[in-house]
């Protein structure tokens, strides 16, 4: 896989609004191709994106809202299944796709964010929507909340998918954190759980301990293991 990209930002005065509590940044335009060859050194496809961002603010207390553009281009020599009993045929397809992304300021005890995306994909549309909220109570605990949409609408059909997850970051001490990672779609069902245990010992010393744990969601509404994985690690640094 070949990548090459650019990026540029136009001969634009970034313009201060009102009493110059609220700016807004310069636009940016970033631009990036991919190509795929095969073994026997035939273009299996290629594909070109760009992301521009006419509007850009972020107020001085950490509040931010953007707007992207976004022109991709792609190119399929065979047809493409996306779904089961819903396929995407070969074929060059040029998309156009906007966002819009607002943000709270980090420095808030309560953050939250969300961002909505639309346009084509392929020969249909698709909107995803996704919103987050990070609670954090005190310097040792961190709990955040987010659920990410996606409604496609193709020729040959439509889905929905929806993936929730949920964070906790807990620092007991300097040296000792937890954190812990909850995800669940509902088309895998797979509900997978990252919880990682990290003490410093000393500095360039550490201990690492990371479970991992899957339960499948079945058809009679029963939730089944689907992997379980406990690893360790012991970082040892030695000075002489």
């Amino acid at each position: 896989m070949k990548w090459s990209a650019t990026g540029w930002a136009p001969a634009i005065v970034a313009a201060v609004l009102g009493s110059g509590e609220i700016s807004a940044q310069q636009p940016i335009t970033v631009m990036a191709t991919a190509h795929a060859i095969r073994i026997d050194g035939v273009l299996d496809d290629e594909a070109w994106k760009s992301a521009t961002a006419p509007l850009n603010i972020r107020t001085e207390s950490g509040e931010h809202i953007e707007w992207n553009y976004i022109p991709e281009y792609e190119f399929l020599d065979l047809p493409f299944k996306i779904r089961k009993g819903i396929v995407v045929p070969a074929g060059g397809y040029v998309m156009h796709r906007y966002r819009a992304e607002v943000n709270s300021a980090t420095k808030r005890r309560v953050v939250g964010d969300a961002s909505f995306r639309h346009g084509d994909f392929y020969d249909g549309r698709r909107t995803e929507t996704s919103v987050g909220l990070r609670y954090r109570p005190s310097v040792h605990l961190s709990l955040q909340a987010g659920l990410s949409r996606n409604d496609v609408d193709l020729a040959a059909g439509g889905f929905s998918t929806n993936i929730w997850s949920a964070r906790a970051d807990v620092g007991i001490t300097p040296e000792i954190t937890i954190n812990s990672f909850l995800q669940y779609d509902d088309v895998s069902r797979v509900a997978g759980l990252n919880t990682r245990f990290r003490w410093l010992v000393k500095p360039g010393n550490d201990l690492f301990v990371v479970v991992n744990l899957g339960r499948l969601h079945d058809e009679f509404d029963r939730w089944i293991s689907a992997y379980e994985r406990v690893t360790s690690k012991l970082q040892y640094t030695w000075r002489f």
